[in-house]
């Protein structure tokens, strides 16, 4: 309980996270690896883009088996009259073509989706790694206007990059 309270009483300190840990979490539920890391405002990002994606499937899964049985209905009994959204009297081609549309749509989307949870595991290993990074006065990059000298050529004007260590 007093570890717990010094920690409610120190947010801003600085704790260096077990990145193993993160990464199983986030595999387990995406965006659990970004809670552990305190990392909380990527939490609405992962999950609005596992919404959006998970609509657009649900959605071309319904368009792809619409035209799918549609289809199947055209080659059993060609004369039937198929009219489907805002098409009517669809060609047996044009409802393969359909078909073969919002399946590949929906094999993307299913393909989005599975990125989606790949890059939510490697930002919360990656955040959890830079947790304990300390980037401190011991460490400084500096930018310069520079001239190299070089005989053969006139001067030409460069920048010169300093990265010191103390």
């Amino acid at each position: 309980a007093l570890a717990l309270a010094d920690t409610l009483l120190r947010p801003n300190e600085k704790k260096k996270r077990s990145p193993r840990k993160a990464t199983l979490l986030s595999l387990a539920l995406p965006g659990a690896g970004q809670a552990y890391n305190r990392s909380y405002w990527k939490m609405p990002i992962i999950y609005g883009g596992f919404a959006v994606l998970g609509y657009l499937a649900i959605n071309y899964n319904g368009q792809y088996r619409e035209f799918k049985d549609g289809y199947v209905r055209k080659v059993n009994n060609p004369t039937t009259v198929i009219n489907l959204q805002n098409f009517s009297n669809l060609s047996r081609e044009k409802l393969k073509q359909g078909w073969d549309l919002y399946e590949r749509y929906y094999t993307l989307n299913l393909i989005l989706m599975a990125a989606l949870w790949g890059l939510n595991v490697v930002d919360a290993n990656v955040d959890a790694h830079l947790k304990g990074f300390d980037l401190n006065e011991d460490l400084s990059l500096q930018f310069r206007p520079g001239c190299p000298p070089n005989p053969a050529f006139p001067p030409v004007a460069g920048v010169t990059l300093t990265l010191t260590f103390r």
